[in-house]
């Protein structure tokens, strides 16, 4: 009876040590950062595979995109557009890539260049910039409605949510400027939620001085969001005021080497009112397509915007879709399915946000309130275009907020 004693006792202790081994193993594998890490491989993988496999010249990224990224490979730099120069490629209507935020260009540069011993086709070697921004963003949405929630399961569910949306991955797959400004505004909304959970410490404060300079350098689209994201930030930040005045030097650094250099490098080459290159960009279209500029739009042929919101021409139908994942040039949908369960989070995001209007003016309810207003801006701007500028019934120009929205479901 002693020796079996003296084996079940081995037994159990081995089972004991074990059991706590076991439990080391899952609280590591489910620990946010090792998910994080795991959320940005994985994700990664799907978007190279996808990279790979879509068809060359796939209609979200065309020539312009690759023309521009191909300049900075071989050159190194970001070059200063004169209209007679015979590296830089125009489009029929006289404008060029080269003169947009080049931060998604200059990604795709640096992994062309990375990947020209590894894969044959150009066109493949750039795409996996874009690959390696959606798989960051994925990161960046995880790590902010982790902040945001504490909680495993939300935070895998938003990240996924957006992840795994058509549209997303399509964006994720291709060379375009659209997928680092949706990079841009997550990391600065992540900025704010981590702001919010932590507090005003140094490194939040050089996090957030580090997201509204990357924005700096992405889409336009991305830089309404500015406004909105800055009064929420000083409205957050009005109790530590000393400590930002203590370390404005080097926040401005921060701030300036994340992105704030373009707009500066842009008043240095086409002068001091012109820290967009907007004015030089309509300068040179017009100059080159003998077209005015931000006038071809549906309000040139006739609708107004109670046309638009009236679904003129299937406007409303196309924006939905493609917000989503639509190709209008093969007339390929999603599925109803697909359709249905997006607008249902995205409703129900609105709805509680409406609802917790109701509620004593809190900090979180403030941040709903201002998140709102931000979505709104975006779809005023994406209607304003769609009438003065260019026919595009393409929503890419909202999904920017996309973490917004998804946030507040």
């Amino acid at each position: 009876l002693r020796a079996v004693d003296h084996r079940n006792s081995h037994l159990n202790a081995a089972n004991k040590t074990t059991h706590i081994g076991n439990t080391a193993v899952m609280k590591l594998l489910t620990h946010p950062v090792a998910l994080c890490i795991a959320l940005f491989c994985g994700f990664l993988s799907y978007y190279v595979n996808a990279a790979v496999n879509l068809p060359t010249l796939f209609n979200i990224d065309n020539q312009y995109n690759y023309a521009a990224t191909r300049y900075i490979a071989e050159h190194g730099k970001i070059p200063v557009v004169k209209g007679d120069d015979p590296e830089i490629e125009f489009t029929s209507l006289g404008t060029t890539r080269s003169l947009r935020p080049p931060f998604t260009f200059i990604v795709s540069a640096a992994a062309e260049r990375a990947a020209r011993g590894l894969i044959d086709d150009e066109v493949t070697r750039q795409r996996l910039g874009a690959s390696f921004i959606g798989a960051f963003t994925i990161a960046v949405l995880f790590t902010g409605f982790w902040a945001a929630f504490q909680h495993i399961g939300l935070a895998l569910l938003g990240s996924c949510l957006v992840g795994l949306m058509p549209k997303f991955v399509f964006l994720a797959s291709c060379n375009n400027d659209d997928i680092g400004a949706i990079l841009s505004v997550s990391l600065l909304f992540t900025g704010i939620l981590v702001l919010l959970r932590y507090g005003a410490v140094t490194w939040t404060l050089v996090l957030l001085a580090f997201s509204f300079g990357l924005v700096m350098q992405t889409k336009y689209s991305a830089w309404l969001t500015l406004p909105w994201f800055g009064v929420i930030s000083l409205y957050l930040l009005k109790p530590a005021w000393p400590s930002l005045l203590r370390l404005a030097p080097i926040l401005l650094a921060v701030f300036l080497a994340a992105g704030a250099w373009w707009p500066v490098f842009n008043m240095i080459n086409y002068g001091v009112d012109d820290p967009t290159a907007l004015g030089h960009a309509s300068a040179l279209q017009q100059a080159l397509s003998k077209v005015e500029p931000n006038r071809q739009g549906y309000a040139s042929r006739g609708a107004g915007l109670a046309d638009l919101l009236g679904n003129h021409d299937q406007f409303l139908d196309k924006s939905y879709k493609s917000l989503l994942g639509y190709l209008e040039w093969l007339n390929l949908n999603v599925g109803a399915v697909t359709y249905a369960l997006y607008g249902g989070f995205f409703l129900t995001g609105v709805l509680a946000a409406l609802y917790r209007m109701r509620m004593p003016l809190a900090r979180s309810s403030l941040l709903d309130l201002v998140l709102l207003l931000l979505i709104v801006s975006q779809c005023l701007f994406y209607l304003h275009h769609n009438l003065q500028r260019d026919i595009q019934p393409q929503a890419r120009y909202i999904l920017p907020v996309i973490m917004p929205m998804v946030y507040l479901f």
